[in-house]
C-alpha cells in the first residue's frame, strides 16, 4: 500500500512512515524525510530539503533552490551524482535524485559530483571526493576556516584537511573543479577569481596571497545557501 501525504502552501515538515510513501511538499519551503520502504518524494515549488535514510527512494526537488541530504547515513560510503541523477548506497537500490542544487552526504568516504548548474556540495564526515561540473560549484564545510589546512595542488585539485576533530571530523577531502570553498564562519576561498585564500591552522599552501575573500558574493551565498543547508540538519 502506498501512503500519500501532501503539503500546503506553507512551509511544511512531512515525515514518511515505515511503509511505501508518496510525499509532496507543494509550495513553500518544505522538509521531507523518508522512513523505510520504497518512497517517492517531490519538493514542488519553494526551497525544499529532501532527506533519505535508507535508500530505495525517488527524489525530485522541483522548482527553487533544493537540497537532497544523506547526512543521517553515518557508516556507509555513498556515491551521489547530480549530473546523472543517481545516488548509490551500499545494500540498497540506487536512488534517483533530480532537480537539486545542493547535495549533502554523511559519515562515510563519499563521492559527490555536481551538475552543470551552480551547486553546493557538502561531504560531511569522512574522506570525500568532491567534483564540480561546468557551473559555479561550491564545497561547503561546517567548521571555521582556521580549523582546516588547504593545499592547492599542482594538478589543479584542492585538498581540504580538518585539523580540529573534536567537533566532528570532516576528514581530508579532495576537490576537483570547485570554484569556491565555504566555511562555517562565513570566510571562503575563491579559486577562480584570485586564487586568494584564508589562513588555516597550519596555513595554506601554493597560494598567491592570503587575502580574506569574505566579499559580498560570499556573504550572499552564506545567507542564501547555508541557512538552507544547516537549518535542515538541526
Amino acid at each position: 500500500m502506498l501512503n500519500e501525504i501532501y503539503g500546503t502552501t506553507s512551509n511544511d515538515t512531512i515525515s514518511g512512515s515505515r511503509g511505501n510513501d508518496n510525499l509532496s511538499g507543494g509550495s513553500g519551503n518544505d522538509f521531507l524525510f523518508t522512513g523505510d520502504g520504497y518512497n517517492f518524494l517531490f519538493g514542488g515549488d519553494g526551497n525544499d530539503s529532501l532527506k533519505s535514510s535508507t535508500g530505495n527512494d525517488f527524489h525530485s526537488g522541483g522548482n527553487g533552490n533544493d537540497t537532497v541530504s544523506y547526512d543521517t547515513i553515518l557508516d556507509l560510503d555513498i556515491s551521489a551524482n547530480l549530473q546523472t541523477g543517481k545516488a548509490i548506497i551500499p545494500g540498497a537500490l540506487d536512488e534517483t535524485i533530480t532537480n537539486f542544487e545542493n547535495l549533502i552526504t554523511g559519515g562515510g568516504n563519499d563521492s559527490l559530483v555536481a551538475s552543470n548548474i551552480a551547486n553546493v556540495l557538502q561531504g560531511g564526515l569522512g574522506d570525500d571526493i568532491i567534483g564540480g561540473g561546468n557551473g559555479s560549484n561550491f564545497a561547503s564545510y561546517t567548521g571555521k576556516s582556521d580549523e582546516f589546512e588547504i593545499t592547492l595542488n599542482d594538478d589543479e585539485t584542492i585538498t581540504v584537511e580538518d585539523l580540529n576533530t573534536s567537533n566532528g571530523d570532516e576528514g581530508t577531502d579532495t576537490l576537483t573543479n570547485i570554484s569556491q570553498v565555504l566555511f562555517g564562519d562565513r570566510t571562503s576561498i575563491d579559486r577562480n577569481r584570485t586564487r586568494s585564500t584564508v589562513n588555516g591552522i597550519a596555513g595554506v599552501h601554493n597560494s598567491t596571497d592570503n587575502t580574506d575573500t569574505s566579499s559580498s558574493i560570499s556573504e550572499y551565498l552564506y545567507i542564501r545557501l547555508h541557512s538552507l543547508l544547516f537549518y535542515y540538519q538541526s
